[in-house]
């Protein structure tokens, strides 16, 4: 999150070239990895949008994420919530 508003501060001020760097080289090559994945797969598809919903409403996606963390392949029907919360 830093990363992110530093960034978005450096392109407020006017800023066309900046250089990050960082004493972890881990969090560096990680940061490569999910961009290049990203651009990658997204330029696969015609459009791609980007969008955010409630926990409530996202229940069957948190399932699956917790279960692609833990390996587990089995998945078990959610229930589903309506309106704000």
């Amino acid at each position: 999150m830093a990363l992110l508003l530093t960034l978005q501060h450096a392109k407020d001020l006017g800023f066309t070239k900046i250089f990050i760097a960082s004493d972890s080289r881990q969090l560096i090559k990680e940061l490569h990895r999910i961009l290049y994945n990203i651009l990658l797969l997204s330029s696969l598809f015609d459009d791609v949008k980007f969008s955010s919903i409630s926990r409530c409403n996202n229940r069957v996606g948190d399932a699956l994420a917790k279960l692609g963390l833990s390996g587990v392949t089995v998945l078990a029907k959610q229930n589903y919530c309506v309106g704000n919360h």
